[in-house]
């Protein structure tokens, strides 16, 4: 019985060492191979007068108007024929993407109705008319992604084809009423 144990326990022992055996040997061939495939993402950081708006931020507190100074109306205040501008740097220079852009500017729902964009410039160019029509533009990814610069002018329209009339424009400035001019800019990556 002593030796009966004693062999029952040698072939355990003989094969685990046999399983110990074939693992090791089969374990020399074969291998895992596992390699990262790396690729670089596009950047979508578009921002607007210094503000990031890739995350849908808002950028009105940066729309400043810079009003003409006149001898017969008080400073940073605006009556009838006054004048300024505001600027809106769009600078796509963080964007890997080709994109159309649209500038939307009206003054609806301004108390002011005659306060009104009368025309812009692009990056101090020349003088374009402002007819309340949207302003679309696209950039290439190809293209130079510098900033571009839209200064708009606004004058509170005192002439003959003014909505308001010389009483109601002092009710209007009575009641203390602000002239607000809306800007919507959408942008749209180009897919195709």
């Amino acid at each position: 019985m002593k030796k009966r144990k004693i062999l029952v326990f040698l072939t355990l022992i003989s094969i685990c060492l046999l399983g110990f055996s074939i693992y090791f040997t089969y374990a020399k061939y074969s291998s895992d191979y596992e390699k990262n495939t790396n690729i670089n993402l596009t950047k979508w950081r578009l921002k607007i007068n210094n503000s990031d708006i890739s995350n849908g931020s808002d950028f009105s507190q940066s729309l400043t108007p810079v009003l003409d100074s006149n001898s017969h109306i008080a400073n940073n205040v605006i009556a009838p024929t006054s004048t300024g501008y505001f600027d809106i740097e769009l600078d796509p220079s963080e964007t890997d993407l080709s994109f159309t852009y649209s500038i939307i500017i009206n003054n609806t729902g301004s108390a002011v109705q005659d306060y009104k964009v009368t025309g812009y410039s692009i990056n101090n160019g020349s003088t374009i008319a402002f007819n309340n029509a949207t302003i679309t533009n696209t950039i290439l990814v190809q293209d130079s992604h510098s900033p571009i610069t839209y200064r708009f002018f606004v004058e509170w329209d005192d002439s003959q084809n003014n909505v308001t009339n010389n009483a109601e424009d002092t009710q209007l400035a009575i009641n203390q009423e602000v002239g607000t001019i809306n800007v919507q800019i959408n942008f749209e990556q180009i897919t195709d």
